[in-house]
């Protein structure tokens, strides 16, 4: 899931200091290789709770 493709679009958006802290420790313990695939998959896991197909 984390490699971009040419329709890949970027975005950019505020999060608090707390947030970012919590996304880096998940990426430090491996769960994500970096900051934009912890947000990408938390996108995805969202957008397929509320039944959108992906």
């Amino acid at each position: 899931m984390g490699n971009r493709v040419a329709s890949d679009k970027v975005i950019s958006f505020k999060l608090s200091e707390d947030v970012l802290d919590q996304i880096d420790f998940f990426v430090e313990e491996g769960y994500s290789r970096n900051r934009s695939e912890f947000v990408r998959e938390a996108i995805m896991y969202k957008l397929r709770k509320l039944g959108y197909k992906i």
